[in-house]
């Protein structure tokens, strides 16, 4: 009798990632409008939420330091201060970022922006809410994050170009 650890998870195939589902996890798909592409997925979890994107990648290049330093030069233009911080999948980028909520209020949020190479891909995601600052949170979402299985794919891409994400046929 297999183990409750080893017994077949439920995954959610979206192409490009392969999410196991957990009783607590939301999954949102992200949409642009323009081009009817789904161009990131949102991992919803009580009081935390990750936008997760997926890249092609130079075979043996670690993506994450250019793209790291383009989101902390893209975030001082903005005039909103960031810190680099050691975390679960290396560095990553922990800032207080001004929101708008629906009556029009400017409001602060914590996140942290994570980066996380394999082969010829990059998967950046982009946290808020508990999972930002809280420990706990933060290592339930790392936890999520870091079980989702990329496929890249063997066809030529150039490094940076979105990976594709598909819904699941019923």
């Amino acid at each position: 009798m297999p183990s409750e650890d080893n017994a077949e998870k439920e995954i959610l195939d979206l192409g490009c990632l392969q999410i196991p589902l957990r009783p607590e996890l939301e999954i949102q798909v992200d949409v642009d409008t323009a081009s009817d592409l789904i161009v990131s997925i949102s991992l919803v979890l009580p009081q935390s939420i990750a936008s997760v994107q997926a890249f092609a990648a130079a075979t043996h290049e670690d993506a994450w330091p250019t793209v790291r330093d383009a989101i902390v030069e893209g975030l001082s233009l903005q005039h909103v201060d960031s810190t680099i911080e050691l975390g679960s999948f290396g560095t990553e980028i922990h800032c207080v970022m001004p929101t708008q909520n629906d009556a029009g209020d400017i409001l602060v949020q914590p996140v942290r922006f994570v980066g996380i190479s394999g082969p010829r891909w990059f998967m950046r995601a982009t946290i808020g809410g508990d999972a930002a600052t809280l420990p706990e949170a933060a290592r339930v979402m790392d936890e999520i994050l870091a079980s989702i299985v990329v496929v890249r794919g063997d066809h030529a891409m150039a490094p940076g170009e979105p990976l594709g994400f598909t819904l699941p046929m019923h």
